[in-house]
């Protein structure tokens, strides 16, 4: 292969002149000239190697992007569901304590009735069949 060659001269520092000529010898070449082309050459693929990897990066850090946020929607969504249904349960509470004239509170560390114990069951169980519904998806 006929390649163009242009000769020109450059300046080296001792250090750099040194490995072009280590570079030299371990690679079997006979020049530094074609040492310095070789290491251009190799540069230009690690530059495009370098190149093909950030694009690719990008692709799938946007990927992974999308599928985190669909998730953290559905979270969203079920959090504020969870704080909606919470709101009005404190409404009700503070309405049944105003209207049976409560000026004190009997906390379930003191007493817990079993009304209580069922409502946890049943919400036990709900969270469950959500769990199962979600995994069959």
């Amino acid at each position: 292969m006929n390649v163009k060659k242009k000769e020109i001269r450059v300046r080296l520092r001792d250090e750099n002149h040194e490995y072009l000529e280590e570079y030299k010898v371990e690679h079997g070449i006979s020049t530094l000239g074609a040492s310095i082309d070789n290491i251009i050459d190799q540069y230009k693929i690690l530059n495009k190697r370098m190149f093909d990897l950030t694009v690719i990066s990008k692709l799938v850090a946007h990927e992974v992007k999308g599928g985190m946020q669909n998730e953290l929607k559905k979270m969203l969504l079920a959090i504020n569901h969870t704080d909606y249904n919470t709101q009005v349960l404190i409404e009700l509470l503070q309405g049944f304590i105003v209207a049976d004239n409560k000026e004190t509170l009997t906390t379930t560390d003191l007493f817990k009735p079993p009304f209580l114990n069922e409502a946890e069951q049943a919400v036990k169980q709900k969270i469950e069949a959500q769990k199962i519904k979600n995994h069959s998806k």
